[in-house]
C-alpha cells in the first residue's frame, strides 16, 4: 500500500476528540460571588454607620476609619456575615408546597438546618452585643462584672445579664419571623415579562434583566425594613421585658453566674442575691435602640442578599454561559443539574436566550453533530420533561383515589358465595343441602359468630364491622319508635354542636396552622413538593421557563431554522401544551374544598400563571404555524380541540385571590 493510501486510511480510523463541556456551577459560581460582594459593600456602609453611632463623641476619632472605628465596622460585619451564611445554606427558588402551616411546621423540624438558623442568629446577636458593650464606659454600668469600690468585691452584674438575654431572646424571635416567611427563597419572578426589542437586521442581543438600579431598590426598602425592624424591637423590649422580669430573671442570674464565677472568681453567696437593674429607665433606652439597630442589620442583610441572589443570570448583559468554548454544551448541563437553584438558574438563562438573544438562539438550532444528540432535540427534550411532569404530578394525585375504589369494588365482587357445593354430586346422601335455618334466637346467634369467623379470613371480609352492625341492628329492634326518634334528634343534635366548635375552632387562629387552602393543595401537585430540605418547595419557575423558552424557540424557527429540524417536534409541543391545560383545568373544577379551608375557591396565582403561559405559548405556535399544521400532522380534531382551549379564556374573579 502506497504512503498516501496509508495515511488516508489512518485519516479515516482516527477519531475526533471531543472535549466534555465546562460544568455549568463554573459560570455560576462566579457570578455568585460578584453578586455576594456587592451585597457585602453595601452591608458594609451600614455596619460603618452602627460603628460610628455606637463610638463615644470625638469629632475626628468617632468616624474616622481607620481607627476604633474602623475596628467595630469589621466586628459588626462579622454577625452580619453570620447571616450571610446562613442564607447561602438555605437558599432555594421554589415557594412553599405545602399543604398547609403545620405541615411546613412538621417539614422543617426535623431538618438541621431549621435549627441551625436558630444557632446563626444567636451567634449574631452575641457578636453584637459584645461589640457595644465593649466601648460603653464604666459609668454606663454595662459591664458582667461590676467591680464597685475598691474594698469590695467583684459582683454579677444583672442589667448586663438582661440586657444580654434579651437580645438573645431577639434572635429567637427573629429565627422564627425568618422560617415563618421563607427569607431563604430567592424571590425571582414567575416569569420574564419584559419585552424584548428583537431588531432582524441587526444581530444584538438584547437582555430581558431591566430593572432598577439596586442602590435605587434598597432605598425604597428602607422604609419597609425600619418598620419591620421597630415592631420586633418593641414587642420584645417591652412585653417580653414584662416576661423576663417575672419568669426569666432568676434562670438567666442562675446560669450566667454558673458561668461567670469560674472566671471572675465569684462568691457562691452572691448567687441568692441578684443585683438591681437600676437606673431602668437608661436600660430601657439602651435596649430599644440597640436592638431596633440589630433587627433592622438583620433585614437589611436579607433584603440585599435576596436583591442580588435574584439577579438575571447575565455578565455584561449577556447569557453567562457565553464565556463558554462550548456555551450550549453548559448550558445543557445546567438543565440537567440536580441542585434546585443551579437548574432554576439555568432555565431562566435559556428563557432569556430564546426570547432576547437571537444570535445566540441560533446557535440552538445549528448545532446538528452534538455528542447524543442534536442541541436542539437535547433541549426540546428537557423542556418537555418539565412540562409532561405537571401532568404526571396530577395523575398521580388522582391514581391513589381511584385505585383504592377499583380495589375496593374487586374485593367486593370477587368473596366466594357460600351456596351449597351440590352440583356435580352423584351421591344419594343429603349431607350437602342447606341447613334449616335456626329457630331460636340462641341459634341464631351462634350460627352468626360462626359465619363471621368462617368468613374472616376471605378477601375484603371485615368481621368486627359486621359484628358491630349486627348488634347495632338487633339492639334497635327491641328500642320503642318513640324513643328511636329521641336518640336520633339527640344525635343530629350533638352533630350540629361538633360542627359548629370544629367550624369556630378553624376560623379562629388557634386553628390556622390546621388549614388546608385551596391554593396551597393545588400547587402542591401542580408543582411538587420535594426540595432541597426535605420537602415542600415547588418548581414554578422552571415550569414556567420551560414553556415560554419552547414557545420561542419554535416560533423564531420560522426564520432562523435552516434545517427544518424544528418544525418536526411541532405536533409533539402543541400535543404537549393542550394536554396539560386540560389537565390543569379539569383538575382544578374537580378538586373539592378541604372542611379546613374557610375561604371559596379562588385565583391561584402561579398555576394561572403556568396557564396563561401554556395558552400564549399555543397561540403563537397557531399564528406562527396555522397553514403548515395539517402538513405537520395535526389532524383537525386536535387543531379544534387547541382552538376551543384558545378561546375558553380564565378571567380573575373579583376579591376571590387566594392567600396561600
Amino acid at each position: 500500500m502506497s504512503q498516501p493510501a496509508k495515511e488516508a486510511s489512518a485519516k479515516e480510523v482516527t477519531k475526533p476528540v471531543v472535549k466534555k463541556p465546562r460544568p455549568y456551577r463554573d459560570f455560576l459560581t462566579p457570578a455568585l460571588h460578584r453578586h455576594f460582594t456587592k451585597a457585602s459593600i453595601f452591608t458594609l456602609g451600614v455596619c460603618y454607620a452602627l460603628a460610628v453611632w455606637m463610638g463615644e463623641w470625638d469629632p475626628i476619632w468617632q468616624w474616622f476609619p481607620l481607627g476604633f472605628a474602623g475596628i467595630r465596622t469589621l466586628m459588626i460585619f462579622l454577625s452580619a456575615l453570620t447571616i450571610f451564611v446562613l442564607r447561602v445554606s438555605r437558599t432555594h427558588v421554589g415557594s412553599r408546597t405545602t399543604t398547609s402551616p403545620f405541615a411546613t411546621f412538621y417539614n422543617d423540624i426535623f431538618d438541621v438546618s431549621t435549627y441551625l438558623t436558630f444557632l446563626w442568629y444567636l451567634v449574631s446577636a452575641a457578636l453584637y452585643i459584645e461589640v457595644y458593650l465593649f466601648g460603653r464606659p464604666p459609668e454606663a454600668k454595662m459591664g458582667l462584672i461590676d467591680y464597685g469600690r475598691a474594698h469590695e468585691r467583684p459582683r454579677l452584674n444583672a442589667r448586663s445579664v438582661a440586657f444580654r438575654t434579651l437580645f438573645l431572646s431577639l434572635a429567637v424571635a427573629q429565627s422564627f419571623i425568618h422560617l415563618y416567611l421563607d427569607e431563604d427563597r430567592a424571590p425571582y419572578p414567575l416569569r420574564l415579562t419584559t419585552k424584548s426589542s428583537d431588531k432582524e437586521s441587526k444581530d444584538v442581543s438584547v437582555s430581558l434583566a431591566v430593572s432598577p438600579s439596586s442602590f435605587v431598590q434598597l432605598s425604597d426598602s428602607l422604609p419597609m425594613m425600619a418598620r419591620r425592624a421597630a415592631i420586633l424591637s418593641l414587642s420584645i423590649t417591652f412585653p417580653y421585658g414584662i416576661f423576663y422580669l417575672i419568669v426569666l430573671r432568676i434562670w438567666a442570674w442562675n446560669n450566667f453566674f454558673a458561668v461567670a464565677r469560674y472566671i471572675h472568681f465569684l462568691p457562691v453567696a452572691q448567687r441568692a442575691h441578684p443585683t438591681t437593674l437600676a437606673p431602668f429607665t437608661d436600660l430601657v433606652s439602651r435596649i430599644l435602640i440597640q436592638s431596633f439597630f440589630l433587627a433592622f442589620l438583620w433585614e437589611f442583610v436579607n433584603v440585599v442578599f435576596s436583591l442580588y441572589i435574584s439577579r438575571e443570570p447575565l455578565k455584561k448583559d449577556k447569557p453567562l454561559t457565553d464565556d463558554s468554548k462550548d456555551p450550549n454544551g453548559s448550558l445543557i448541563l445546567g438543565l440537567k443539574a440536580k441542585k434546585e437553584f443551579a437548574k432554576a438558574t439555568a432555565f431562566r438563562e435559556l428563557a432569556i436566550i430564546t426570547t432576547g438573544h437571537p444570535a445566540r438562539r441560533q446557535t440552538i438550532y445549528s448545532e446538528l453533530d452534538r455528542t447524543g444528540d442534536a442541541t436542539y432535540t437535547q433541549i426540546l427534550n428537557i423542556l418537555l420533561s418539565e412540562i409532561n411532569a405537571v401532568k404526571s404530578r396530577i395523575e398521580a394525585a388522582a391514581s391513589p383515589n381511584q385505585s383504592s375504589a377499583s380495589s375496593a369494588s374487586t374485593a367486593a365482587t370477587e368473596v366466594p358465595s357460600r351456596k351449597p357445593m351440590t352440583a356435580g354430586l352423584q351421591s344419594s346422601d343429603k349431607i350437602f343441602l342447606p341447613i334449616a335455618p335456626p329457630q331460636t334466637p340462641r341459634t341464631k346467634v351462634a350460627a352468626y359468630v360462626e359465619g363471621v369467623v368462617k368468613k374472616g379470613n376471605q378477601p375484603g371480609a371485615a368481621p368486627l364491622k359486621e359484628a358491630l352492625t349486627y348488634s347495632t341492628r338487633r339492639t334497635k329492634e327491641f328500642i320503642p319508635d318513640a324513643r328511636k326518634k329521641q336518640i336520633n334528634d339527640t344525635t343530629e343534635l350533638y352533630e350540629k354542636k361538633a360542627t359548629s366548635l370544629f367550624t369556630q375552632l378553624v376560623q379562629s387562629p388557634v386553628g390556622y396552622p390546621f388549614r388546608q387552602t385551596f391554593a396551597r393543595r393545588v400547587s402542591a401537585v401542580v408543582f411538587g413538593g420535594k426540595g432541597p430540605n426535605g420537602g415542600g418547595y415547588g418548581c414554578q419557575t422552571i415550569v414556567i421557563d420551560a414553556v415560554d423558552s419552547l414557545t420561542a424557540l419554535l416560533t423564531s424557527s420560522l426564520k432562523e431554522d435552516k434545517y427544518g429540524e424544528v418544525a418536526k417536534s411541532v405536533p409533539t409541543v402543541v400535543r404537549a401544551f393542550t394536554s396539560t391545560i386540560a389537565t390543569i383545568e379539569k383538575f382544578i373544577g374537580s378538586m373539592d374544598q378541604h372542611w379546613t379551608d374557610m375561604q371559596p375557591k379562588g385565583w391561584v396565582e402561579d398555576v394561572e400563571v403556568l396557564l396563561q403561559a401554556l395558552r400564549e405559548g399555543l397561540q403563537q405556535v397557531f399564528g406562527g404555524f396555522g397553514e403548515y399544521l395539517e402538513g405537520l400532522g395535526i389532524n383537525a380534531e386536535e387543531a379544534r380541540t387547541c382552538k376551543l382551549q384558545l378561546a375558553a379564556k380564565r378571567t380573575r374573579p373579583e376579591m376571590q385571590m387566594i392567600d396561600k
